[in-house]
């Protein structure tokens, strides 16, 4: 299977995840405290299948391809074995992002202009990755942001699915990713 075939499956590896009902946002049943920080939380996997799920991605994946046929029509060698070298890079980021708990920092970057909406939306004062934390205090309080965040991706139906079965299960650990290279 070439690099590219091996991207799209990533995406069909991700639809192959058991079904569960859909999900929705999430927002604080609780009135706030309003001596508590609200720290707005996401899943970072499904952040990442979402988007690896979602049009500006398939996108990104016909703009490397084209270039790949591009450079293979001109005997570009050079060019040739640098897209796929970036082939390889983005397969193994997707697999760590979408499976694992490695940042999605070049995924937020693509919905970082909505981000002070969604911040406002969930009534957050901070947002961060739920498996960056290593401690909080009794006057934090978290608010699951994971389903605004997905949103910008505009995720199908068939895509909700996915997320709500990833979301029942635990992140894999990263050296057993590295492991399925």
């Amino acid at each position: 299977m070439g690099l590219f075939g091996k991207l799209i499956a990533v995406g069909c590896v991700l639809s192959g995840l058991l079904s569960c009902p859909g999900i929705s946002a999430q927002e604080s049943e609780t009135k706030s405290d309003p001596s508590r920080v609200r720290v707005g939380t996401f899943d970072s996997r499904l952040v990442a299948t979402a988007y690896v799920r979602s049009q500006a991605f398939q996108l990104r994946l016909a703009k490397m391809q084209s270039d790949l046929r591009d450079a293979k029509a001109s005997g570009d060698e050079k060019r040739i074995k640098q897209l796929e070298a970036e082939g390889q890079a983005l397969q193994g980021l997707v697999h760590k992002q979408a499976f694992s708990t490695w940042p999605v920092h070049d995924i937020l970057e693509t919905i970082k202009e909505k981000m002070p909406e969604i911040a406002k939306q969930a009534k957050v004062d901070v947002v961060v990755s739920k498996w960056d934390f290593v401690f909080l205090g009794k006057s934090v309080e978290t608010v699951d942001v994971t389903d605004l965040m997905v949103e910008p991706f505009f995720p199908t139906e068939e895509t909700q699915k996915v997320l709500a079965s990833l979301r029942e299960r635990d992140p894999v650990p990263l050296d057993e990713i590295n492991k399925h290279k």
